[in-house]
């Protein structure tokens, strides 16, 4: 038969005991809280039972019940301590107080992300420990580790998603694309490009595309573009040379001048 716990009579592993009652009891509030800081498989509790016997104020007018509070969830059972103790002549509270404090849970949202993480601790050690260590109720747990297929591929589903389309998108790639064509013509033609003739060229196409209407060709956008196609931020050394047949005019020009200054 299986061990049943002395505080709230469901069944639990048997593996955690009282170290007072030596009665099998689950190793987690409400049922319990550690003793001296023990953790793991097997470590010694202090039952509640216990705890509330050793704790009682024996001159207070309230009296604790001993009887097990069943099916109860957290904030109950912390509710009840908490009506159940007294202040002592210095008018502070027992430390039922704060105890009752701690076993309140701290209700929140899990990302899918972040159950993965849980049950991959759990994994690595079991759900009781898991349980303990980030605060969460087991059965929430356990109704994760039930879901972890889906858990699992929605969280790399999400991954992946977040890969792909991180970052700001291109405002129309049809758009960018027209101006980037542009540009490469130009270059192939040894004409000189500059930015504002880019923007310039930029802000006329645009008007070809419905959603590009308030495009205002920003030095940000000019910038992102140019890198985004890998066009240098200077000007091709090609681009801004003259003809050859320039420079040969040039040379006899000045060959004149030399030979009339000898002359």
């Amino acid at each position: 038969m299986d061990a049943v716990c002395c505080y709230c009579k469901n069944p639990c592993s048997g593996a955690h005991q009282c170290w007072k009652c030596t009665k099998s009891c689950h190793a987690i509030a409400p049922c319990s809280f550690a003793h001296n800081g023990e953790e793991g498989f097997g470590s010694k509790v202090t039952c509640c039972h216990c705890w509330l016997n050793d704790d009682v104020d024996e001159s207070a007018s309230a009296v604790v019940s001993t009887e097990p509070i069943s099916n109860q969830n957290d904030e109950a059972l912390s509710q009840f301590i908490t009506e159940q103790i007294v202040t002592d002549d210095n008018n502070n509270i027992n430390d039922a107080a704060e105890w009752a404090s701690q076993i309140k849970r701290k209700r929140r949202a899990y990302s899918i992300q972040e159950k993965v993480e849980i049950l991959d601790f759990a994994k690595k050690s079991s759900i009781h420990a898991a349980s303990r260590h980030f605060g969460i109720d087991r059965n929430t747990v356990r109704d994760w580790k039930k879901q972890e297929a889906n858990l699992r591929k929605e969280a790399e589903s999400s991954k992946r998603k977040r890969l792909e389309g991180g970052g700001r998108k291109v405002p129309n790639r049809n758009f960018e694309e027209a101006v980037f064509q542009w540009v490469s013509e130009l270059r192939l033609k040894k004409v000189r490009v500059t930015r504002n003739m880019i923007a310039a060229q930029a802000i006329k196409l645009s008007a070809d595309y419905e959603e590009m209407q308030n495009f205002a060709a920003s030095n940000g956008w000019l910038e992102k573009f140019m890198h985004r196609h890998k066009f240098s931020l200077r000007r091709p050394t090609t681009v801004a040379q003259k003809e050859p047949s320039a420079y040969k005019k040039r040379h006899h020009q000045l060959h004149i001048i030399l030979s009339l200054s000898r002359s």
